[in-house]
């Protein structure tokens, strides 16, 4: 009861500068529903007395937690804030690896946590109206969960829904110049660590003021889990027929999200430590906050073990789930960009090793282990989904294994779940290990559950149900039926040629932003901002950029479009060849908005054309290729790569892309009405050829393309056979630095696919 009450109290212990009024009063409006899951004295002491009462263990532990959690060197205060009026700055401003900095603020209007909501704007001063919109529906939600208590879990896990969807735009400390740590991610860092610290005193029956106070003993672990195998696994056997491939692709790119999420919880709960502690969970990768104990450490080992040798049966090694430790001191949470890049070191070198704990015995293989047994129980012959196990049913013409059929299944039910039950029964959508596992649901039964559910892309709360805010990029386009459609009907809507696009981006430079973004150097004085509480927003709010807003500009505008995945920093996106296009100029003008316009903060992105009958893991590996080089390839002019797109052969900056693609649909026009050929097209291909001799060998030779081109325009000005319009738009192609000039190639490509032609036809 103690344990639950401390890091209860580590939620609740500064929400008054939300409420701006004494939270224990509000404790005091349920002590009765209260008292059923914690000591109510103790928790109003702790809310309001974690300073004052000095001589109390528990206030004293949870006011060393509120420290770690902000720890960073004090400011010296020469201006003071509203703090009423004051908003939330972005994380995203303070980033910083050498590319200079914004000179405008960027904050967040109070409003409910959404993607929508999650763009900063020049705001200056916080509306007093919307504050009191967001204070009276917290009020009236609190008041909802807490006349119907019924666990601990239950209600920790709604409250930290609550203070997610109400305090993300609310400073944790308003008085700060830069007040970008939220109340909620603040209080959530709070909650995770205090609740280490009393199962580290306890551990070691260490209980005093002296001890508490010790800054500098190795009281915490860091854990990371990383899921190896990924691209492997997704795309196995994706040379099959279309239609099974797009539900098979969803199924097990969700597959892979939900397992990182099962071994995340699966951790958490072995420990009892709340949903607090697993602090940035994205993209395949978890990283969770664990008390430096002996129990621990033994655990986690079996843990690990465990999960090894489920993983190794059930996919024989394709998939493996990377666990790496590093310990922690107190004083660390201030520079904790450094503790993720030193567990990362650890990590990389576990990749190196998967299944080690299992496949070996005293320095020695366990070869048996390697060897997997598997029976054609049913004559089938091998499953013809993924070719690595015997088929046990036939559907459509086409025979499926055990793995296949559940993906079959899951990629069926994905387009209608709204919400993600975590279950120990045996039977469920997705099993792991023998008591965990999840259900797919479309809605919620009235009858009370506590079984934590996530609720998918949106923020509800109900009473007696145990349910958590949960952003997925699920959307597949569908039937009628909401059944995915094949990527045959796909490419159907592709204009002119008939291709798939698959389009790969991610975030560049994200290993230096986490070590050295967060950071100032002035007159040789490093400064260091790389706090928990802001590492663990930074990354949160990374996560509802890709997770979330990109869902929603998808279903929204382009509803032909397939995520494969988007979560954490990356996407992959398949759909029509001109509608990728286009999707990703978006995709990087909103990411550009959502940051703040930090010029640290950048996309890369590869696009691969191909036909509707490459295999995806071909499709997908070219794509990877154009995003690396576009990462690595240095633009004449510029002094490195990155913050660039790669497509029909041709990298390119953002602005230029947008600007090509615009010059591309303009020349579509022309030639769709007539006042250009196809000749027309291939001629001017041919003096981009010539052009880029030029520009990038410097052999001069390329500039004849300027005589011919003078010479093809000044016969056709004599035969009246050219608008001034078309006249002017090829003389500019005379100016050696127009960016049209410099990317006519891409420019002619598009306009070559969109108005059909060459092998149009062929799929």
């Amino acid at each position: 009861m103690v344990y639950n009450t401390v890091v209860l109290g580590g939620l609740l212990h500064d929400v008054d500068k939300f409420l701006h009024l004494d939270s224990v009063e509000l404790i005091k409006s349920f002590v009765h529903e209260l008292d059923k899951i914690c000591n109510v004295e103790l928790l109003e002491t702790l809310v309001i007395g974690e300073l004052q009462d000095r001589e109390n263990v528990y206030c004293h532990l949870l006011n060393r937690a509120d420290v770690y959690s902000s720890s960073e060197e004090s400011e010296s205060q020469e201006k003071f804030y509203d703090h009423e009026a004051r908003p939330l700055d972005s994380v995203f401003n303070r980033v910083e690896i050498g590319k200079g900095k914004n000179k405008e603020i960027y904050q967040y209007s109070a409003q409910k946590y959404s993607p929508e909501n999650g763009f900063p704007v020049l705001l200056k001063k916080q509306k007093k109206e919307n504050i009191d919109i967001l204070l009276r529906n917290f009020r009236d939600e609190f008041q909802q969960i807490a006349q119907n208590i019924s666990d601990f879990a239950t209600f920790y896990n709604q409250l930290y829904s609550l203070l997610l969807k109400y305090t993300w735009c609310i400073p944790s400390n308003s008085q700060s110049e830069i007040a970008d740590i939220s109340l909620f991610d603040h209080a959530k860092t709070t909650s995770a660590i205090v609740a280490c610290l009393y199962q580290y005193h306890e551990a070691s029956n260490s209980f005093s003021i002296q001890e508490i106070s010790n800054d500098k003993t190795n009281k915490f672990l860091i854990l990371v889990g990383d899921i190896s195998g990924i691209q492997s696994y997704i795309f196995s056997g994706s040379h099959i027929g279309a239609g099974a491939v797009a539900k098979r692709l969803r199924a097990r790119s969700f597959y892979l999200n939900m397992l990182s999420e099962l071994a995340s919880q699966k951790i958490r709960k072995s420990f009892n430590l709340p949903i607090s502690n697993i602090l940035m969970a994205s993209g395949g990768k978890f990283y969770i906050l664990l008390p430096n104990t002996l129990y621990v450490k033994n655990k986690l080992e079996e843990i690990k073990k465990n999960i090894s040798i489920y993983l190794l049966e059930e996919f024989q090694g394709e998939l493996a789930l990377n666990l790496a430790v590093e310990e922690l001191s107190g004083l660390e949470f201030g520079n904790f960009g450094k503790v993720i890049r030193r567990v990362g070191q650890k990590l990389a070198l576990k990749k190196k090793m998967p299944f080690f704990e299992v496949i070996t015995n005293k320095g020695y293989w366990q070869e048996d282990l390697f060897l997997f047994e598997i029976d054609d129980e049913d004559k089938l012959s091998l499953c013809q989904g993924c070719g690595k196990e015997f088929a046990q049913e036939s559907i459509d013409g086409r025979k499926y294994g055990v793995k296949c059929l559940k993906d079959l299944e899951v990629g069926q039910i994905l387009p209608k779940t709204k919400y993600l039950e975590l279950t120990s029964q045996e039977k469920c959508h997705i099993p792991f290990l023998k008591d965990n596992g999840v259900n797919l649901k479309t809605e919620i039964p009235p009858a009370p559950n506590t079984n934590l559910t996530f609720v998918l892309n949106g923020t509800e709360i109900i009473a007696k149900q145990n349910l958590v805010a949960k952003y997925l990029a699920n959307y597949v386009p569908t039937d009628e039926k909401r059944q995915a459609i094949s990527f045959d009907y796909l490419v159907e809507k592709s204009k002119g040629i008939k291709r798939l696009a698959y389009l790969k981006a991610d975030v560049d430079n994200l290993g230096s932003i986490f070590a050295f973004g967060f950071m100032d150097d002035e007159n040789g004085k490093v400064t260091r901002y790389d706090t928990i509480s802001r590492v663990t927003t930074f990354s949160r709010m990374l996560d509802l950029f890709f997770s979330g807003r990109v869902n929603q500009i998808i279903s929204r505008d382009f509803q032909d479009c397939y995520i494969v995945y988007s979560g954490g920093d990356d996407l992959l996106i398949i759909g029509p060849w001109d509608k990728i296009i286009d999707l990703s100029i978006v995709i990087n003008k909103e990411f550009q908005k959502f940051v703040g316009f930090n010029p640290n903060l950048t996309l890369s992105a590869g696009i691969s054309i191909v036909k509707t009958k490459t295999p995806v893991s071909k499709a997908v590996d070219e794509a990877e290729e154009l995003l690396e080089l576009s990462k690595d390839k240095v633009l004449k002019g510029k002094k490195s790569g990155r913050n660039q797109v790669t497509v029909f052969n041709r990298t390119m900056s953002w602005d230029d892309f947008a600007l090509v693609i615009n010059e591309a649909k303009k020349l579509t026009q022309w030639v769709e009405k007539k006042y250009l050929t196809r000749m027309d097209l291939w001629k001017l291909k041919k003096y981009d050829r010539l052009f880029q001799d030029f520009y990038q060998h410097n052999n001069v030779e390329g500039l004849k393309y300027q005589g011919l081109l003078a010479y093809d325009l000044g016969r056709k000005k004599k035969e009246n056979k050219i608008s001034s319009e078309i006249l002017q738009w090829h003389e500019s192609l005379l100016e050696l630095n127009n960016p049209v000039l410099i990317n006519l190639g891409c420019i002619i490509d598009y306009t070559l696919c969109a108005c059909r032609g060459g092998e149009e036809n062929e799929q």
